[in-house]
């Protein structure tokens, strides 16, 4: 079920699942996802990440907020961060 929603993707019993599955075994996944740009999942990785990390995440300036191209580019750059040692 694709919705333009975020409610609607939220609470869908696909986006619940995924995201019970933990942040170790969902993140690199969804990091995956976004490395690729694939599209046809739109908001749904960024949503999962979020989800999943909160705060915890990278930093969002205001302005980048709800830009999908900048908020990507900031949840790769945190991954980057995450893994380099």
């Amino acid at each position: 079920m694709l919705s333009s929603n975020p409610n609607d993707t939220l609470q869908h019993p696909s986006f619940q699942q995924l995201v019970s599955i933990g942040r170790g075994a969902a993140t690199d996944s969804l990091i995956a996802f976004l490395q690729e740009d694939r599209h046809e999942y739109g908001w749904v990785p960024l949503l999962a990440l979020f989800k999943l990390w909160g705060e915890e995440g990278p930093a969002i300036p205001d302005e980048d907020a709800g830009r999908y191209d900048r908020l990507r580019e900031h949840w790769l750059n945190w991954s980057l961060a995450r893994t380099s040692p």
